[in-house]
């Protein structure tokens, strides 16, 4: 049974880049692998202090090709000096940002990745670190990294947690999307622990009948399912059910009368099975759904076919 996971839903607000032309500014130069003076220090500090700028105010225009050229610039001249290895990660966490804004999901991951591999020295922006950590994750549960999304779903969200520049349903985000990446990567029991405490909380925050808590339910069937439970998800997939026809979600309606008859047919429950097909193809065709009700008199005509096979 396919998780049913939002990959953008609840995303963590990130600060917006415009793909215009900027200007660049000229560095000190350095010899390559010599420390640099410290004058070259300061201009090397000033300098990526303005890319900053740049980078993190929504009304500024840049490009973003020439941006990673000059972060790249002043990234030779820091790896150069143990004595700007706090402004060596900084610049990787930008080049990190900018690759994930124009949306080069790899590009993103690796300077991420090499960035947030560096220890954080001194004073941490601790907002820009949720949200460094939180960056990752999507973009390597994108690319089917499950393992790193789970570590950094993980770290975005110990970052927020109590910080107020995150709401506590972005919280329960980034929980929520660690639940599924735990699932991903094969840890179902994990996943399963994760995702009932975020159903738990999300009724807290939300209350019972919310329609944001149909991810996490349609989430923990899946865990119970794949761990040998499926009578253990038939509850939840039947509260999905409910949620769904309290708030007129058509959408999730077919898709719980579908997922509770594959789980009837599993248990050997065939009339049952046969009940929630039936009522699903009528369920759209009433609606007027014509692509849904060809689907589900495919999905009702493939049950008949097994069904016939089992005489």
């Amino acid at each position: 049974m396919p998780a049913d996971c939002l990959r953008r839903a609840l995303r963590v607000l990130q600060l917006s880049v415009s793909l215009f032309a900027g200007v660049a500014m000229p560095l000190t130069p350095a010899v390559a692998a010599d420390p640099l003076s410290m004058q070259q220090r300061a201009d090397l500090r000033a300098r990526l202090g303005t890319l900053d700028a740049q980078i993190y105010d929504p009304n500024v225009r840049f490009s973003a090709r020439q941006m990673l050229a000059d972060l790249g610039q002043v990234e030779a001249l820091a790896a150069a000096d143990p004595a700007t290895a706090v402004e060596l990660r900084r610049i990787l966490l930008l080049k990190g940002l900018v690759e994930f804004k124009r949306q080069n999901v790899e590009g993103a991951r690796d300077m991420y990745v090499k960035a947030l591999a560096l220890p954080a020295v001194g004073a941490v922006d601790v907002e820009r670190e949720a949200r460094a950590h939180y960056n990752l994750a999507e973009v390597a549960s994108d690319l089917g990294d499950f393992a790193v999304a789970v570590t950094h779903y993980a770290k975005a969200h110990d970052h927020a947690q109590g910080h107020a520049a995150f709401t506590d349903d972005q919280r329960l985000g980034m929980r929520e999307k660690r639940g599924y990446v735990l699932h991903e990567a094969g840890r179902h029991a994990e996943a399963l622990a994760v995702n009932l405490g975020v159903l738990a909380e999300g009724e807290r925050l939300l209350g019972a009948d919310s329609i944001k808590l149909k991810t996490v339910l349609t989430n923990i069937a899946q865990n119970l399912h794949v761990l040998g439970r499926g009578p253990e998800a038939e509850p939840y997939l039947s509260r999905c059910l409910g949620i769904a026809r309290k708030h007129g979600d058509l959408d999730k309606e077919q898709e719980m009368m579908f997922q509770l008859g594959v789980l009837a047919y599993e248990m050997g429950k065939f009339a049952e099975a046969r009940t929630w097909m039936t009522d699903r193809v009528r369920l759209v065709i009433k609606a007027g759904e014509k692509a849904m009700a060809a689907r589900a008199r495919e999905d009702l005509a493939e049950l008949e076919q097994k069904l016939k096979g089992r005489r």
